[in-house]
């Protein structure tokens, strides 16, 4: 009886160990939340992103704005990514559009840039540029690390205090429509506590 009971118990843990080995284990990313950045007029009302959350912001025109408002003191890494334009049929090898996106501070007198510390150094913006545009700088500029260096992928860091609200402006140009400027993209950003 002991041994039927034994042999039960072993099979049992067998198939429990067999059926926990064939579920596939994966991750999934974390999917991007669409924001539509507003008008730097309304600045103050821009759409908030919260820490650690990933985001991909729109935008129809350039210099539209999000804010982030920290939710305590500390230092701050902002990372931004994956530009692209939007419409006119736009693939992502041949899209060759570039921005600045600005960290600024609002004022009386609106929104004005502030330092920050990127990779290539200290300067007011983070340099993006698509995919396809990357790749058609010449090597050259793609050698030397500055904070005006053009990449698909740039942080910066900050010191906020507490409740302290920096707001994010994309100026954006896309190499074929110079004439138009019309500003349509989207991005990817998240910021994180260090």
């Amino acid at each position: 009886m002991k041994r039927g009971r034994a042999f039960l118990r072993l099979l049992l843990a067998l198939m429990v160990l067999a059926s926990l080995c064939a579920v596939p284990r994966t991750v999934q990313a974390a999917k991007a939340k669409d924001v539509t950045a507003k008008t730097e007029k309304k600045y103050k009302k821009a759409p908030k992103l919260k820490k650690g959350r990933l985001y991909r912001v729109i935008q129809s025109k350039n210099n539209r704005v999000v804010r982030f408002v920290a939710p305590e003191k500390g230092t701050y890494v902002i990372t931004a990514a994956g530009l692209r334009s939007i419409g006119n049929g736009k693939k992502k090898k041949t899209d060759t559009g570039y921005g600045w996106l600005y960290v600024s501070r609002g004022s009386a007198a609106g929104l004005i840039p502030r330092k920050i510390a990127t990779e290539g150094g200290k300067g007011t913006s983070l340099c993006l540029i698509t995919y396809a545009g990357y790749q058609k700088l010449p090597e050259a500029a793609r050698s030397k690390l500055t904070a005006g260096s053009w990449l698909k992928k740039r942080t910066a860091t900050l010191n906020l205090k507490k409740k302290e609200t920096v707001y994010l402006q994309m100026n954006f140009r896309n190499r074929k429509d110079l004439k138009k400027n019309t500003g349509k993209c989207f991005y990817k950003v998240i910021i994180q506590k260090k």
